[in-house]
């Protein structure tokens, strides 16, 4: 079970980032590195944040819990 919730948790972070770069452009490589260490829970909170986020600043509060 631990090996799966894994997987889905590499797949968000996959798309959490894919998506961010899509939305703001390149990312550096620290928040790129806070965003891979984000567990499934707080990427799912990303990604749904991204709908109205108007700038990667609103991203960030997500990003420190």
């Amino acid at each position: 079970m631990a090996r799966k919730k894994e997987g889905r948790t590499e797949e968000a972070r996959r798309i959490a980032l894919n998506f961010l770069q899509h939305r703001f452009g390149p990312l550096d490589a620290t928040f790129t590195a806070r965003v891979n260490s984000l567990e499934l829970e707080q990427l799912e909170a990303v990604t749904t944040a991204l709908f109205d986020a108007k700038e990667l600043a609103d991203i960030m509060p997500l990003l420190e819990e």
